[in-house]
């Protein structure tokens, strides 16, 4: 059980690695978006990584290949260079074989000739003398010393040169066979040769497919980073503020320039997509911090933002916020995520919740007939934060509604239709 969950950990964080991404874009005048998942980056990933594994593989071993078959072609020419001079040997033998034969029949008339002079008779039928006859059994002593020299010699070398055959049918057979093999590392050459030309196209088509994809994904990330843009600057604000005031992870480390391959390559083209998604997952981050949801399900607005008249003195003044009227106790809802920076009684404000979004901004509730959360706690998008009531300074059953950006009250009804255009599409 023990390997099984340090298993389950090690996938865990291997997928960990790669996030599930979400690209939005608009499509006939609505924004849509597809995910593309851990496990499908991760596949791909992984695919790229066994191709060019087995392009590599297969270059090496054709590499390997052709060395080895350098190598059979060089033992083939020694090998038959041996051969030459086995042959060469044999001659030679065979030609000292045919001077012992030569020798051994003058042996044999020079016996006969001395045979018959054995019979005491010389040339012209006379009889030897007996130094003569000394004379001839020297001969025939020296002779037969000879043959049997030659004998010997001869059947030696009858024994070298049928030991020559044999080494020499040996040695052919091994280069036979060192041929075969030879002939076999040429297919198998040829065959991985085929096989590295089929895996550089399979390469190039997939390549092809990829650089597809990283552009499609690329103009959707660009429409989508547009889109959101366009959200945030329907509420007066600047992207690149409020992107640079979100906090992010703690990370660090000397600055080194990595090249991101060929411009204009796929690597080019990944790195830039990255960084475009990594822009957009930071402009959604942003967006979904924003107050851009309406503080009451259903609601009618009586006070706008900015100059008025106030409705106990009748003077012109100023009105910082919206005011939304319904009946007591009407269900009352956080605009954004966020945390409670202030709640309860406030002056004019009655009873009052703060909410604390980030990047500088802050919604208020007032007037609120009850609180339903305290201060420090952690508060979701829509969740119920209070009733709507008539505490402090106001007139009837009504919720006061700011939005305060930096310390300054802006008008919330631009979050407000910056909202329905988000959440409409």
């Amino acid at each position: 059980m023990a390997g099984l969950g340090s298993l389950w950990r090690g996938v865990k964080s291997l997928f960990a690695i790669f996030p599930e991404r979400e690209f939005h874009y608009r499509a006939r005048g609505k924004v849509q978006y597809f995910s593309i998942s851990g496990a499908t980056q991760f596949g791909l990933v992984m695919l790229v990584a066994m191709g060019v594994g087995w392009s590599v593989f297969a270059t090496f071993f054709f590499v390997t290949f052709d060395r080895v078959l350098r190598e059979k072609e060089i033992e083939v020419v020694q090998a038959r260079k041996g051969q030459k001079q086995l042959l060469a040997e044999v001659a030679r033998f065979n030609h000292r074989l045919r001077l012992v034969a030569r020798n051994l029949e003058r042996s044999r008339a020079d016996l006969l000739v001395l045979g018959r002079k054995g019979k005491g008779t010389g040339p012209g039928g006379r009889r030897m003398t007996a130094a003569e006859r000394e004379q001839v059994a020297r001969s025939q002593k020296a002779l037969s010393a000879q043959i049997k020299i030659l004998g010997g010699a001869y059947r030696e070398l009858n024994k070298r040169s049928a030991n020559l055959e044999s080494g020499l049918r040996t040695f052919g057979s091994e280069v036979e066979t060192m041929m075969a093999e030879h002939t076999k590392t040429k297919r198998e050459r040829n065959r991985l040769r085929r096989r590295v030309l089929v895996l550089r196209k399979e390469m190039r088509d997939m390549l092809s497919v990829q650089g597809r994809i990283v552009v499609r994904l690329d103009t959707e990330a660009k429409k989508s980073i547009e889109q959101a843009e366009n959200v945030i600057a329907m509420t007066d604000l600047r992207p690149a503020v409020l992107l640079a005031q979100i906090t992010t992870d703690g990370v660090g480390g000397p600055y080194t320039v990595v090249s991101s391959g060929e411009p204009g390559g796929l690597q080019d083209r990944m790195a830039k997509l990255t960084l475009r998604v990594r822009r957009l997952e930071m402009l959604r981050r942003v967006i979904r911090n924003l107050p851009l949801g309406a503080p009451l399900d259903t609601y009618r607005q009586t006070s706008g933002f900015g100059r008025r008249r106030d409705p106990f003195r009748g003077t012109w003044s100023s009105h910082h916020g919206l005011d939304f009227v319904n009946k007591p106790g009407t269900p009352v809802m956080a605009s954004a995520a966020g945390t409670v920076v202030w709640s309860g009684w406030r002056g004019g404000y009655g009873w009052m919740l703060e909410l604390d979004h980030g990047m500088g901004i802050r919604t208020r509730y007032a007037h609120l007939q009850k609180i339903l959360v305290g201060k420090g706690q952690k508060i979701s998008f829509r969740q119920k934060i209070g009733l709507l009531g008539t505490s402090g300074r106001s007139t009837g059953p009504h919720l006061h509604y700011e939005v305060v950006v930096n310390g300054k009250q802006v008008n919330p009804i631009k979050f407000i239709t910056a909202g329905k255009y988000v959440f409409k599409n």
